[in-house]
């Protein structure tokens, strides 16, 4: 079977994609974008399970206990989602005198918003939050998901999921389409398909192909992908259903199959787990968080600067987000990797000689990979 790393470089290097996909939808970006974005998100959630199933298994909790596990799972997502909010209220502060839309502030600080149907909660201050939500529910409910539910049983909330999605989506208008994006029991629901796809490659194990065929399997789950988006493009596919279960089967597919091959990838299976690409991965939530404040700052601080030092080279494009986007593409890189380095990594060596102190004993590094 395929070691722990090898998972966790390509799971690691898809992050990156989904980063990406997410920075240039919020810069202008839509059509094909949108529905990259919006994949890449539910095959987040649903290798956040795999991964989880993966390194976190009934010994593991039960040496941790409830709290351990709550520990290593939550702190991070609350440390750069805390950081991220106080940087933007001092940017609200800075430029409207107030701290903008206040009743949200709570439940976005405890990252329970997405339980509010109102869009100005949901969506309030740093809007790429909502996935935050999502997977605050998925760790809080996983130790009860693997202990006191069986696979059968999740298997048929899954279905029913579906089918309750497909008809509620349905006849769902603009705003509760939306909800039901950032809705967190639905992407749970994503993350326990994750669950259930692990079962299945621990029972296949790793594939014997060549090169070759695993090139054949590249391409061809790369042709599905391809062929939904030109199906969900097509108007033949409900528009709501672009948004998480038109995605469903092939994330399913893409968690077993993926690291099934790993060791033995195909050309784009070689590129996805490039350097590059598993660099990009390693500062993803710190992309997700913010790139949003970065391009405020840019757009205040840097491009008028530039712009009075340049002869007015920007007002062109001032209007034009798209292009700007490329502007803001390299400060959001470069700051999210400076974040990175002094804030994140510094955070997780701290909390790493914390977590080793308490739980030393046969504690596997499983996140070398990923650092």
């Amino acid at each position: 079977m395929s070691t722990q790393r090898e998972n966790i470089e390509f799971f690691t290097s898809w992050r990156g994609v989904a980063a990406l996909a997410t920075f240039f939808i919020h810069n202008g970006y839509k059509d094909s974008v949108c529905m990259i974005g919006w994949s890449s998100m539910t095959l987040f959630f649903a290798m956040s399970g795999f991964l989880m199933m993966m390194h976190h298994d009934r010994d593991e909790l039960r040496r941790t206990g409830l709290a351990g596990f709550y520990t290593k799972r939550l702190w991070k997502v609350y440390a750069l989602h805390w950081l991220s909010l106080a940087a933007l209220l001092l940017l609200i502060l800075w430029h409207r005198g107030d701290f903008g839309y206040t009743p949200a502030l709570l439940p976005n600080f405890l990252l329970i918003h997405c339980y509010f149907p109102s869009k100005d909660i949901f969506m309030s201050y740093n809007g790429v939050t909502w996935f935050l939500s999502g997977i605050v529910l998925c760790y809080l409910c996983y130790p009860f998901l693997l202990r006191d539910v069986s696979s059968a049983v999740r298997r048929l909330i899954i279905v029913v999921t579906a089918v309750c999605y497909a008809s509620v989506a349905a006849r769902a208008d603009a705003h509760g389409a939306v909800y039901l994006y950032v809705f967190p029991p639905l992407r749970m629901v994503e993350f326990m398909i994750g669950m259930e796809a692990y079962i299945l490659y621990r029972n296949i194990g790793k594939l014997k192909v060549s090169r070759l065929q695993a090139t054949v399997i590249d391409l061809t789950l790369l042709a599905v992908y391809v062929a939904l988006l030109i199906f969900g493009k097509s108007g033949l596919c409900h528009e709501n259903y672009l948004y998480s279960l038109l995605w469903w089967p092939l994330a399913a597919v893409m968690c077993v199959l993926v690291p099934c091959l790993s060791g033995r990838e195909g050309a784009l299976g070689r590129l996805l787990t490039s350097k590059p690409l598993i660099w990009l991965g390693k500062i993803s939530l710190e992309i997700f968080l913010f790139h949003g404040p970065i391009a405020v700052i840019v757009a205040y601080f840097v491009i008028p600067v530039v712009n009075k030092a340049g002869g007015g080279f920007f007002d062109e494009y001032l209007l034009n987000l798209p292009v700007l986007a490329w502007v803001y593409l390299p400060f959001t890189i470069v700051g999210s990797w400076l974040i990175h380095k002094y804030v994140t990594v510094p955070l997780e060596r701290k909390f790493k000689g914390w977590w080793n102190a308490r739980f030393a004993e046969n504690e596997p590094d499983i996140e070398k990979g990923n650092r």
